[in-house]
């Protein structure tokens, strides 16, 4: 696995060693030329013809013809290197790059710390981390920025249309628990697919999913559905698309603002159908329009 060490002149083997800072020109110029058999072997877009420059206009790297030219581009490469890196440290393996992580386990791995990170879940693209409290910020201007994410099902060069169920993105959390990783995550938001897309229709929902204490299953919590109604407790489709908000459980019940009768009424232009429970005499109270009235047995 090479590594390009911009602290200690250490050898950086691939097979052979490709890069190290000799004492002499001679030994810079064998170095350089494997470096650049090296180099361009990695980025196939590089010619052997190919310079490149730094933000000063200085060529760093180049094919050059003499061992005296090779052996000087050879000292402001490895000179720019320490400058540009100042300290990180790049590895390569199996096609992987990783930045201070010397087993990189996705295509991009990037590892604050000088500690080894857990091994990233499959299909990991890239795996940041390995300092205390840290964060991913993205700065935006103008009218667009946000996070977004786009899905299709069947692969890249064949792409198929979203179904009912699939999971158009997902945000979930997965956590140590002492002896492992949660191998699943254990809250989520999940944005679906309602229907079979066509150019005309492209129906979603959004799921929340939360996992109770002293369980490890995750459940879901509340269903924002395709026509806007919200369904809390209740993991089926709603079978009235009428409903705006649906509320299932056979273990607990709806508790509407309790309020008391002076704080009832310094509601302002209440709205006719506002609920409210009334403390004072312990009544369901509805505004009608024009005044409170107490829903009462009779």
């Amino acid at each position: 696995m090479p590594r390009i060490n911009t602290k200690v002149d250490t050898a950086i083997a691939d097979a052979d060693v490709i890069l190290k800072q000799p004492a002499t020109g001679d030994d810079q110029s064998a170095t350089f030329t494997r470096l650049w058999t090296w180099i361009t072997a990695k980025f196939v877009a590089l010619s052997t013809k190919n310079t490149i420059v730094d933000a000063d206009g200085i060529s760093i790297i180049d094919s050059e013809a003499s061992n005296a030219h090779k052996a000087v581009t050879f000292t402001k490469t490895w000179t720019w290197i320490q400058t540009k890196l100042n300290g990180v440290k790049v590895y390569f393996a199996s096609s992987k790059i990783g930045l201070n992580e010397a087993a990189p386990d996705s295509l991009l791995t990037i590892n604050s710390s000088s500690t080894l990170m857990p091994t990233a879940l499959g299909n990991t693209l890239l795996h940041l981390g390995g300092g205390t409290n840290e964060r991913v910020l993205i700065d935006s201007f103008g009218i667009g920025g946000g996070f977004y994410g786009r899905h299709a099902n069947g692969t890249a060069a064949a792409p198929t249309t979203i179904i009912a169920g699939t999971n158009i993105l997902g945000i979930g959390c997965y956590g140590y628990d002492g002896a492992a990783y949660s191998t699943t995550y254990r809250a989520a938001i999940l944005l679906k697919g309602t229907e079979t897309w066509d150019p005309g229709a492209h129906g979603t929902s959004i799921t929340f999913i939360t996992t109770p204490k002293l369980d490890t299953a995750p459940v879901i919590r509340m269903v924002i559905e395709d026509y806007g109604g919200v369904r809390i407790g209740d993991t089926a489709p709603s079978e009235n698309t009428k409903t705006i908000l649906k509320l299932d459980s056979t273990t607990r019940g709806f508790l509407p603002p309790r309020l008391t009768t002076t704080q009832r009424d310094a509601i302002a232009t209440p709205p006719a159908g506002l609920t409210v429970y009334n403390s004072t005499t312990n009544k369901l109270n509805f505004y009608n329009g024009s005044a409170w009235e107490a829903v009462t047995s009779a």
